[in-house]
């Protein structure tokens, strides 16, 4: 009885404490976005859109051309970092361990 009791309060305890961590990091991080949305300066941008095209095509076009030139340019080296990437992935997500009390 004692231990089901102690048992109840120690799960709401961490439930609490958990939606106090998510509080305040909501607070810190929505301040600090603000602060950095507010003291971005303004940039031209580097490319005129052509006419008759339009923003999602030609945002495809030119991430195809720059993987293009990156797997022209580094075959060996941007396969291997994929390799190590997929590893590592995997490797996190067999770590990972979710429970509940």
């Amino acid at each position: 009885m004692v231990e089901s009791v102690i048992s109840h309060y120690l799960y709401y305890m961490k439930l609490l404490l958990g939606q106090m961590g998510q509080g305040i990091d909501a607070l810190v991080s929505g301040f600090f976005y603000w602060l950095g949305f507010y003291f971005f300066t303004h940039k031209e941008p580097k490319r005129e859109l052509s006419e008759g095209s339009n923003l999602l095509c030609t945002g495809f076009t030119q991430v195809f051309q720059t993987s293009k030139g990156i797997f022209q340019h580094y075959p060996k080296t941007l396969g291997w970092f994929f390799v190590a990437i997929i590893f590592a992935e995997s490797g996190m997500s067999s770590c990972q361990v979710y429970y509940f009390i």
